[in-house]
């Protein structure tokens, strides 16, 4: 059955199409065709097995194995066509159209929920992702579901597996039996040593050779695994925030390299030690003790918000709500501009640097800051030649990034730039950042996935400099469900009872949210960028601002309800006529959709991590933070403001830049981040 059906979606000219150089084309058709009747072969074979396995009262296994036997199936083949209409069955029309490999429906097939969502929600986003990434979704959706410290040791075991993939498997298997030695020998040496330090010790020399010869042999085994460039041992706390793995492994080099050439002290090897100069922490990490080696571990509890700051540049700030939103999500501004309605900013945040129009001499001043993000305009236009508005526009943010050589950018795009036909547009896009060092993403997101009662996609072009981390936009597999009586339902109900009484006006509400109970707003704009007044007339809606006399009338929609709609922070005003509010609030992106993104882009720069779902439902905040009391450098003693200047309580400083100021006074400060060093030297 199998062959015969290879038989049928096979084209007899694919191999000549193929190999023949003249026709690339038609042989990239034919291949194209046969990975998508691969797709559609699964889909059809899954329908068919489960009519026959619910025909005949089968269970999975029973099922599994009469198609093994009577089919001729693998095992995991007949497993996935067994487990398929019901665990993917929803998705065929999008596993079709999207030409998933196989490798990657089995893996999915056999995978939990979560990550199933997860990966069809990146799917209709036009992602990448493949078998790989579902078995990274699935081990990271395995580790979120472990307490902190199994986390951990599941994450330091993957990684010793990981590491051992190509080579023997006893060498994985005597990493941690090699460390277990050394710690045995540690309490030899600590019994026979103590109370002395083992430098001072005088014809001793052959009792801690079994110390020195164990971690030369450990050393050995742990180069094969891991290499021999590890982080430099004065940055570890810094890197633990982003990676206790990699920072533990590290570590574990440097108390290697220590032991192996015999310098070192009782209170480092003993087992009581609770000094940061300890190296009994990485031998029990390598011997599968400890879940990790260093004091400060990644797994702690996320924030919702950054703590380091980065800057950004915005020429086209508008109303300020994607100013505010990049602001909430770790980045200052290091200049706004706005021609059109920049009294709305300065309203709101009158701290904020705005200026109308940026001459050359400040590009020249913000390229030389080194600015972290760059973002600009409306949304651009597509367009298919070097002449109009929309090439207009491109050209103008291409130059900008020129200028100020930003390590980021993003720019709202319209969605049809995204689409099919619009293949040169994009090209060009590619060659222009490309020809520049940058490499771009193309993005559509979702309102309604970042929990607005709003059915909108926003589409985004994502921009950084070659060598940086990609931002990896995260997709909420349950995120937070608000529909149109949820933001506007107050605001209807009092306009209801303003304009028709008590019981006429309470009747009308009720009414209007029965209609309304599971239904978000549609866009402000359709296609043809028109209101779209029919779908918000469907809701009982006006969004024509037409009076009209009758009493079932519908509710205008007015700008305060557009405003909740979008997200917009509470008390953000916006200037201007009626016609300027309503176009500024509704050509914005929505502020959480700016904050998620910059929360994104921050990680990618940084490499902190992030509580995104705890950042849906953490309101903007508007008013500027009160300045901190503690003057803290990242290396060095924190340093406390004078009580007599700020009149306030001197606070403690952050229990990281404690630990991180300890392990300086033990390690040293870092000449540079990013230093790698070779211990085995």
């Amino acid at each position: 059955m199998e062959n015969e059906a290879q038989q049928d979606v096979i084209p007899a000219d694919a191999v000549p199409l193929a190999a023949s150089r003249s026709n690339q084309t038609e042989g990239r058709r034919a291949l194209l065709q046969h990975r998508s009747n691969q797709s559609r072969l699964i889909i059809k074979s899954g329908a068919i097995v489960d009519a026959i396995r619910l025909s005949n009262g089968w269970s999975d296994d029973e099922t599994s194995s009469w198609l093994q036997r009577e089919i001729g199936m693998s095992p995991i083949e007949a497993s996935t066509i067994t487990l398929f209409q019901r665990t993917l069955g929803d998705k065929v029309e999008l596993i079709g159209n999207k030409r998933v490999q196989q490798s990657t429906i089995e893996r999915l097939a056999h995978s939990d929920n979560d990550t199933r969502t997860e990966f069809f929600q990146r799917l209709a986003l036009g992602a990448a992702v493949d078998g790989d990434f579902v078995s990274a979704l699935i081990q990271k959706n395995a580790q979120m579901n472990l307490p902190t410290e199994d986390a951990a040791k599941a994450r330091r075991q993957n990684a010793i597996e990981s590491a051992g993939a190509n080579l023997a498997a006893t060498l994985v298997e005597s990493l941690p039996a090699k460390a277990a030695d050394l710690l045995e020998l540690f309490d030899k040496v600590e019994s026979y040593v103590w109370p002395k330090d083992i430098e001072d010790l005088q014809g001793e020399a052959l009792d801690l050779s079994p110390v020195r010869s164990c971690a030369v042999e450990l050393g050995k085994i742990f180069e094969l695994l891991f290499g021999s460039t590890h982080a430099h041992i004065e940055g570890l706390i810094d890197l633990s925030l982003k990676n206790d793995l990699e920072a533990s492994l590290a570590f574990a080099w440097y108390a290697i390299g220590k032991l192996g050439s015999g310098e070192f002290h009782r209170h480092e090897i003993e087992r009581s030690s609770a000094s940061l100069a300890s190296l009994r922490p990485a031998i029990e990490f390598l011997a599968g003790h400890r879940a990790v080696a260093v004091p400060l571990t990644t797994n702690r509890t996320l924030l919702p918000f950054a703590l380091s700051t980065l800057s950004f540049v915005d020429f086209g700030a508008g109303i300020g709500v994607t100013a505010i939103s990049l602001q909430n999500a770790g980045f200052e501004p290091a200049a706004l501009y706005e021609s059109w309605i920049p009294q709305t900013m300065q309203d709101n945040r009158s701290d904020w640097p705005v200026g109308e129009k940026p001459s050359r001499k400040q590009l020249e001043l913000l390229r030389a800051k080194n600015i972290d993000l760059l973002t600009a305009g409306s949304a651009w236009k597509p367009f298919s030649s070097e002449d109009g508005h929309g090439y207009d526009v491109f050209r103008q943010a291409l130059e900008l990034t020129e200028s100020v050589r930003p390590r980021t950018f993003f720019f709202e795009v319209e969605a049809s730039m995204i689409e099919r036909g619009s293949e040169r547009c994009r090209s060009i896009v590619q060659t222009g950042f490309g020809g520049h060092g940058y490499e771009i993403e193309w993005h559509t997101l979702s309102a309604s996935n970042f929990g607005l009662a709003q059915e909108r996609e926003i589409s985004i072009l994502v921009g950084a400099q070659s060598g940086i981390a990609r931002p990896a936009i995260p997709v909420f597999v349950n995120p937070p469900q608000l529909f149109l009586p949820d933001v506007i339902g107050d605001l209807i109900e009092a306009k209801a009872i303003y304009d028709y009484g008590d019981d006429l006006g309470i009747e009308l509400y009720r009414q209007w949210r029965e209609l309304c109970d599971d239904k978000r707003a549609p866009p402000f704009f359709d296609e043809r960028k028109d209101k779209n007044t029919a779908a918000w007339a469907e809701l009982g809606i006006d969004f024509s601002y037409e009076a009209s006399p009758q009493p079932k009338a519908m509710f205008p929609l007015t700008i305060d309800m557009m405003k909740r709609i979008q997200g917009f922070p509470q008390g953000w005003t916006v200037d201007g006529r009626k016609e300027i509010q309503e176009f500024a609030i509704t050509s914005s992106i929505p502020p959480v959709v700016v904050k998620v993104l910059g929360l994104s882009i921050h990680s990618a720069l940084t490499g902190e991590e992030f509580d995104t779902r705890a950042a849906l439902d953490k309101p903007l905040r508007v008013k500027r933070p009160v300045k901190q009391v503690f003057v803290q450098r990242k290396y060095g003693k924190p340093t406390p403001s004078s009580p007599a200047r700020t009149g306030r309580a001197i606070r403690r400083p952050h229990p990281v830049d404690q630990l991180r100021w300890d392990w300086t006074r033990v390690f040293g400060s870092p000449e540079d981040d990013g230093v790698y060093v070779d211990y085995g030297e």
